[in-house]
């Protein structure tokens, strides 16, 4: 007989003891969050419904008791259809289950399932639902008859006996099984799961993106074969970052062994229809349906790998006639006359031009001495901002000098792809509204980055979809301005040191996938002469800002350290000085508890946030290491059980841990950790 797959398709292709860690690591993420989907899916199809039925049909009793007596009904009755345990344990001899559980979808309209079933209400309180109304309850007959769970034989004597109606597929509870297994379509649970883990928003999820990085060019060399090894998120989703691309998520939860086979088919092929793979599903494997080919001719090289599977290659000699000199910066090879390289984004014509010193463009005859060219050379499009050949910004008034262009001067090549002035090159629809986005350090011709209102409106990101510039430098310019405001205010005030801190915390994480605007802006508030006279201040006169907000002094520190940020030797000084005027404030406080645990709480918060960027180097780690010990040797040279309470008062404990894990290696290794929370 021949042996069965592994259960875990990556375990047989992975080989390092990092890769192994990794993958340990994701297959924990990825059980607490699938206990979180069960109970959210509880929620959203019968825990809440039920409270919004019996709200609305004037039982306040059974709807308060849906959290008391009635969700063991309802737990039971998930347990007993699927075999699923959710982390919430029924009791399963509750004699008093039909006090908020009764046959209630029988009672609405399927515009209420419309609303609890939708994305973004997954998981919430009915109160939060602004969509549902009361005339969806059409029969109020279950909430004004107390009995109704029991007379109507919906509930039996006990939670049990649903329980065991459930596991007999009894057609009563059919409608309450298909709402929960809803929730856990390959569509849905797979959207969720991956975006969910992706932000690591909750303190369990960290690493998640550290993990995957590790194995995905493990799984791409499997999946795809040879190539370069793209990004994750470029194969993951479309071109512009926006849509989960299913079938490749899919499969490769499938291959770390989280869903099954039938549902993650090979990357050649898609599923025919998205079905429940929890419950209702088919057990046969969807049918292979072959993607439609495109027409033969030049494949660009910049396309995502996920659209290149399946292209043929093109006859060499008809490749070869296309094919112009590669990019002599990245060696890209272009199929095309681009003005750009598509691979690094350097100028071709120049390079080209380099080449061939010899051969110049004709000039083209201009007949009209009013066309004004701007301070590069290229022809601006009247009226904007923008010049529409090199990106640059154009001056606003009149009174700066633009020379004309004589007959004399080269024509700017027309793009051989150049689309309509008002067709959107988001949807590729002609469109009145259509804008130049604005870039905050423009590099190259961006005269093409534009949207349309509606696809900014779908859009929503604080940077450019097509060369990911940032492209709100006044609201940038504002948050420099207000945070160095900030600081001046709250230099005797903890309190507001602490919230300077927790600011530039969530400036950090909006930006984390884009770094450089997190460089840039640690470069300009450094460099301000306002913010420069405050930090040498605070310096010289002991300030207390300087201890209440080391957060902010270790971040700038080991950024300056590690060479990231472009700043003085000076500013560099003034920083060293502000660390160890920080803790040798730390170290004279003596043991008072709240302080200390605040101090390492500030400390951790910072490396978690630069951690979900990938940015935590190893100077911001040995600050952090060295913060955790000063409070342990603190805490020994005392040790009191108050003191030992305080501390872990103002210590979140799952941030710790977290560091403890992806810093230590494991709980164990890390003193602070032993100290405060092992017994």
């Amino acid at each position: 007989s021949s042996a069965s797959p592994p259960a875990v398709p990556a375990a047989i292709h992975i080989t390092s003891s990092e890769e192994r860690e990794a993958l340990l690591r994701l297959q924990e993420i990825i059980e607490d969050y699938t206990e979180t989907h069960k109970e959210n899916a509880f929620m959203s199809s019968l825990h809440e419904p039920a409270r919004f039925y019996y709200d609305m049909g004037g039982n306040h009793h059974h709807r308060d008791h849906v959290d008391v007596h009635g969700l063991n009904g309802w737990l039971c009755l998930i347990r007993g259809w699927f075999g699923a345990q959710i982390p919430i344990i029924p009791q399963a001899d509750d004699g008093d289950a039909f006090k908020g559980c009764s046959d209630v979808w029988s009672g609405m309209s399927s515009e209420a399932w419309d609303v609890f079933k939708r994305d973004e209400n997954f998981g919430k309180s009915y109160k939060g639902l602004r969509a549902l109304k009361s005339n969806m309850v059409t029969n109020k007959s279950f909430a004004s008859n107390f009995n109704s769970g029991r007379d109507t034989g919906f509930v039996g004597h006990n939670a049990s006996a649903m329980e065991e109606g459930a596991k007999k597929k009894k057609k009563k509870y059919l409608k309450y099984a298909e709402k929960f297994a809803y929730f856990f379509r390959r569509d849905f649970l797979v959207k969720k799961l991956f975006e969910v883990l992706n932000s690591e928003e909750k303190a369990e999820h960290v690493g998640f993106r550290k993990c995957l990085q590790a194995l995905f060019p493990v799984f791409y060399k499997v999946e795809i074969g040879a190539g370069d090894v793209p990004d994750y998120l470029e194969f993951f989703y479309d071109d512009m970052l926006m849509n989960l691309d299913l079938a490749a998520a899919s499969r490769f939860f499938w291959w770390i062994g989280v869903i099954k086979v039938e549902y993650a088919p090979p990357l050649s092929t898609h599923p025919s229809q998205d079905e429940a793979f929890f419950g209702q599903a088919d057990s046969k494997p969807p049918a292979k349906v072959k993607k439609p080919q495109p027409p033969p001719g030049p494949r660009p090289s910049n396309m995502k790998p996920s659209a290149m599977r399946n292209l043929p290659k093109p006859p060499p000699a008809a490749a070869a006639a296309k094919k112009v000199p590669p990019c002599t910066k990245c060696m890209a090879q272009a199929t095309a006359p681009f003005r750009f390289c598509v691979g690094c984004g350097d100028n071709l014509e120049k390079q080209r031009a380099a080449a061939e010193p010899e051969k110049k463009r004709p000039a083209k005859e201009i007949k009209s001495d009013n066309i004004r060219r701007c301070s590069c050379g290229c022809i601006p499009s009247p009226p904007g901002n923008f010049c529409h050949m090199c990106g640059k910004p154009q001056p606003k008034t009149s009174t700066v000098a633009l020379a004309p262009i004589s007959a004399s001067a080269p024509a700017p090549v027309p793009d051989l792809y150049d689309e309509p002035d008002n067709c959107c090159p988001i949807c590729m629809e002609e469109k009145h509204d259509i804008e130049l986005i604005p870039h905050w350090h423009a590099i190259g011709d961006v005269s093409s980055h534009k949207m349309c209102g509606s696809c900014r409106k779908q859009y929503n990101k604080n940077e450019c979809p097509f060369c990911h510039e940032v492209s709100i430098k006044e609201e940038i310019v504002v948050l420099i301005d207000d945070f160095i405001t900030a600081v001046g205010q709250g230099t005797g005030d903890p309190q507001k040191s602490a919230a300077l801190v927790e600011r530039w915390q969530f400036f950090e994480m909006e930006f984390s996938t884009n770094l450089k605007v997190v460089y840039r802006v640690c470069k300009l508030v450094l460099q301000d002469k306002k913010f420069a006279e405050l930090l040498a201040k605070g310096v010289a006169e002991r300030q207390g800002w300087i201890r209440d907000g080391c957060g902010l002094i270790y971040r700038w520190r080991a950024l300056a350290k590690d060479g990231k940020l472009d700043i003085t030797s000076e500013q560099q000084a003034l920083l060293e000085k502000a660390y160890k005027l920080s803790l040798s404030m730390i170290r004279s406080m003596g043991a008072h508890g709240h302080h200390l645990g605040a101090y390492y709480s500030q400390c951790i918060a910072v490396w978690l946030s630069a951690f979900q960027g990938d940015d935590d180097g190893e100077t911001l780690r040995k600050m952090v290491k060295d913060a955790g010990k000063l409070v342990v040797d603190t805490y020994k040279r005392h040790k009191t059980s108050e003191l030992r309470r305080e501390v872990t008062e103002r210590v979140v404990r799952d941030y710790a841990r977290a560091f403890s894990i992806n810093v230590y290696g494991r709980e164990e290794l890390d003193p602070v950790f032993t100290t405060f929370y092992k017994r």
